[in-house]
């Protein structure tokens, strides 16, 4: 972390409409690092599948979390 960080690398995004390999598990589980070192998380979602799962979590996060593009209106 700390070598991407250096490298320039400044968030960690999460592609709930198009996929990727990163999913919120995943960024949970790195949330310390990822607070730490002051990276944040963008995410694309839609809001009619996935923010009101992922609700909560959101909310609890420790890591700065940017909604893409509005939030996929």
């Amino acid at each position: 972390m700390d070598a991407l960080r250096v490298a320039g690398i400044v968030d960690l995004r999460i592609n709930y409409v198009h996929g990727g390999v990163m999913t919120w598990k995943g960024a949970k589980a790195l949330s310390a690092q990822l607070r730490d070192r002051g990276t944040h998380i963008p995410m694309l979602a839609d809001p009619g599948d996935h923010i009101a799962d992922l609700a909560e979590d959101i909310r609890q996060s420790p890591v700065r979390l940017v909604l893409d593009h509005l939030g996929w209106p």
